[in-house]
């Protein structure tokens, strides 16, 4: 027996080689048994992969009865295909699967790829954080699903229902050391600069008046005290043991004795 495919306005894929346009003889087969091959027809970011016949040869999904692969319309590619047209009657299983691309243009993403309708997809993204130079960084910001963010998370789960695209989105930041470093240099010249305009605005402490001249000592005065001078000196020299007891008694008393006179003079 020969199972035969028809394809029409679509791609064949049997065994990572592509057909299209055509009628491919799939070989000769011992009746009763069936081609183990992954056979998909392809229309844009969507395919139609065909994973078995009615019987269970290659799996147990829902049949087509009528044989033809009804496929919703993506991207207006494809309105319907004529799946398989086997020989023997037999009516071919087959499941839609859609094409999830995810996109950066910095890091590294995961999750591109075909899933089953209705299947739950999950993609990711690392680093979140990019050096751009010595003051800023590039950081993620989000997932982008038809010019909107949908998740904010580095990693998105998610049911896919038709061919979807996702583009990671990213956004420019100071960095916190540039900004330490830009406050450090501020420190540095403007508040030297803020203490030298004060000074230079703080008005001059007024002037101190002179004071008023010492009036000048007359001799007698002078003399005076130079006299009580020499007494304080004697009595230091005395106690220290530098003179005698007789000649400090003889100096006291000639001290004293001119002192005395110069007061009784200015008493007259």
């Amino acid at each position: 027996m020969i199972s035969t495919l028809n394809v029409s306005n679509g791609v064949v894929i049997i065994r990572g080689s592509k057909y299209s346009e055509s009628t491919w003889g799939l070989g000769p087969y011992k009746k009763g048994s069936y081609p183990p091959l992954l056979v998909a027809i392809q229309y844009g970011k969507g395919r139609v992969v065909i994973t078995g016949l009615s019987n269970g040869a290659f799996g147990d999904e829902d049949t087509d009865k009528d044989g033809i692969a009804d496929i919703d319309e993506f991207d207006n590619k494809l309105l319907a295909l004529n799946i398989f047209n086997w020989l023997s009657n037999q009516t071919a299983i087959y499941r839609t699967e859609v094409f999830v691309e995810v996109s950066s243009e910095l890091g590294t993403t995961s999750g591109s790829g075909w899933y089953k309708v209705n299947e739950e997809v999950t993609i990711s993204i690392s680093p979140t954080v990019v050096s751009k130079d010595f003051f800023t960084n590039v950081v993620f910001e989000g997932w982008r699903l038809d010019g909107s963010i949908v998740s904010t998370s580095p990693t998105y789960s998610f049911v896919v229902d038709r061919p979807v695209t996702l583009v990671a989105s990213w956004r420019t930041e100071i960095k916190l050391s540039a900004i330490g470093l830009i406050a450090g240099v501020i420190l540095l010249v403007v508040v030297p600069a803020a203490i030298l305009m004060a000074r230079r605005r703080k008005p001059s402490p007024p002037q101190a008046q002179p004071s008023p001249p010492t009036p000048i000592e007359s001799e007698t005065e002078k003399e005076i005290r130079k006299l009580e001078e020499y007494l304080e000196r004697l009595e230091q020299l005395k106690k220290e043991g530098k003179v005698s007891e007789k000649v400090y008694e003889k100096l006291k008393e000639e001290y004293e004795k001119k002192l005395e006179e110069i007061i009784d003079k200015l008493k007259k």
